[in-house]
């Protein structure tokens, strides 16, 4: 039985996963996820910040489905590296899972600039939905907020809050799309430089301009980088920390290797983080590719038997 290992869990992940999973059942998949839930719909992270969404309705998968599909959910683990050479992923507590086969899809991250004081508590990057449950905590005695980051994401997640009827302070280039709510303020070509507290908490946030601003949240969006520490030691192609992949079969020009999602990209393309269909079709896409490979090796073996 063929081992399929896949990093991430997200819709390129998912999707994968599941394809296999339902076109071939001699397969042992294994699918490792940094967050503690089975899979779950990232955009709706700020709807359900708003409490505008429940917490149930983010998922789009429940336990049961990994179970019925003998897929493998290692949840809350962490890759720190990949060893080609034995076909095995490492994970952060040393365990080692081997694989036939890799997909890795990863994706993205709102990258946390390294500053002074970037450990306080209330200081948080909106990347998971543990992520938005401790925003969602700390929301109900926070009275002023501070929105870092760039485009949409940052203006609609300041109106989210200000409907709140909290005061919120948007750090970052920002186009705004008609009246500014009465209770934002844009600080615009702004950047922290410091975040200030006597204690654990966040008390205030120093500007490059010197300027200081009291606040009780300071939410990170946006400024998104690749999830590809573990691949510092990897024999890949990278451009800027994103895998490059083949156009066709989305392979490292490994046979056994491919990458999908927000963490792959094509050589000259623009890096963005992708929207929900395209991630999931590259994992479709992947998943093909390896039944394909899967079929070529059994009709090649056939044939040699004969």
């Amino acid at each position: 039985m063929k081992k399929i290992v896949i990093i991430g869990n997200s819709a390129a992940g998912f999707t994968t996963a599941k394809t296999l999973a339902q076109k071939n059942h001699d397969l042992e998949i294994t699918v490792i996820s940094k967050n503690g839930y089975p899979f779950y719909h990232k955009g709706l992270l700020i709807d359900y910040l708003a409490g505008k969404t429940k917490e149930n309705d983010i998922f789009l998968a429940e336990e049961k489905f990994y179970q019925d599909n003998s897929i493998k959910l290692i949840k809350s683990a962490e890759v720190i590296r990949i060893d080609e050479k034995r076909q095995n992923v490492v994970l952060k507590d040393r365990t080692k899972i081997n694989y036939d086969f890799l997909v890795i899809a990863s994706g993205q991250k709102t990258k946390l600039p390294d500053i002074p004081g970037k450990a306080k508590e209330g200081v948080i990057t909106l990347n998971s939905l543990d992520d938005a449950k401790e925003a969602k905590d700390k929301l109900l005695i926070a009275g002023t907020i501070c929105v870092v980051g760039h485009g949409d994401l940052a203006f609609h997640l300041a109106n989210v809050l200000a409907d709140k009827s909290k005061e919120v302070k948007i750090i970052g280039n920002v186009n705004i799309a008609g009246e500014l709510h009465e209770k934002i303020e844009l600080i615009d070509n702004a950047a922290v430089k410091e975040i200030i507290g006597e204690s654990k908490e966040v008390q205030a946030l120093k500007l490059d301009s010197g300027k200081a601003i009291g606040t009780d949240l300071i939410l990170f969006v946006g400024n998104y980088i690749p999830e590809s520490d573990f691949l510092k030691d990897a024999d890949f192609q990278l451009d800027s920390g994103y895998i490059l992949v083949d156009d066709y079969n989305l392979s490292l020009g490994k046979t056994n290797i491919f990458a999908c999602g927000s963490i792959a990209s094509k050589s000259g393309e623009i890096k963005a983080l992708k929207n929900w269909e395209t991630a999931a079709n590259e994992g479709s896409r992947v998943a093909q590719n390896i039944i394909s490979t899967l079929k070529n090796e059994q009709e090649s073996f056939a044939c040699q038997k004969s």
